[in-house]
């Protein structure tokens, strides 16, 4: 049964995976029409894939259901150009005003881990006042976490984990995205730190991977939605 005109399903897709594809499925039946919208940068600095690698990621799995309603939406990176960091109520906002609608007409799709910490949201009481919330359980037990962790420890991927278009070419595809992502954020982390130890000369460059950032209970834009 419809219940909104638009649903935005915001998130760091950082990869896509099948608890996402299910979430998409569900929403085509709560709502006329679902915007996916990959973060283009993390609030707190969250090192994610390349913006149009994931971007192509999320356009494969919405080619693969064969539904119109289901749109890959890149309007972050036009956001950003005017407003950074981009919090959930700007972008529930931008869209609103783009397509013309009653803001009640359209929602925010959150997982339950986030209902949780909802009060804790950017101007969270003016997301409530002014828009619609559709809440979805937890159906597949993955987040991208456990995919990232996977492929740093060079660990197996279960199938049922992956969405259909990042493993469409299959698993050695998306190490390779990986572990170029993981050399770039090394590279990035030890010329931070070489350039700090001038300052401080008792650090030393590390020779590991940028590990996420986070800020328990905060907003982060709009992968406010649901983790990954």
């Amino acid at each position: 049964m419809m219940t909104v005109q638009l649903a935005v399903y915001g998130g760091a897709f950082n990869p896509p995976h099948a608890g996402h594809v299910q979430v998409m499925a569900s929403l085509l039946s709560q709502a006329a029409h679902v915007l996916v919208v990959p973060s283009y940068a993390h609030p707190f600095g969250k090192q994610m894939v390349d913006f149009d690698v994931r971007v192509q990621w999320l356009e494969k799995i919405a080619g693969d259901f064969k539904e119109p309603r289901l749109v890959v939406d890149t309007c972050e990176r036009e956001l950003f150009e005017h407003k950074s960091p981009i919090f959930s109520i700007d972008l529930l906002r931008f869209i609103a005003r783009r397509a013309r609608l009653d803001t009640k007409d359209v929602a925010l799709v959150m997982g339950v881990d986030n209902q949780k910490v909802f009060r804790t949201f950017y101007r969270y009481q003016e997301i409530m006042d002014e828009f619609s919330v559709i809440t979805l359980p937890e159906t597949i037990s993955v987040h991208s976490t456990m995919i990232r962790d996977a492929l740093r420890a060079g660990r197996d991927i279960p199938r049922n984990w992956l969405a259909p278009g990042p493993a469409r070419g299959g698993l050695p595809r998306l190490r390779r995205y990986w572990a170029d992502f993981i050399d770039r954020s090394t590279t990035e982390e030890c010329i931070g730190e070489r350039r700090a130890k001038k300052r401080h000369p008792v650090r030393r460059c590390r020779n590991t991977s940028i590990q996420p950032r986070t800020r328990s209970g905060t907003d982060t834009g709009s992968q406010a939605s649901q983790s990954g």
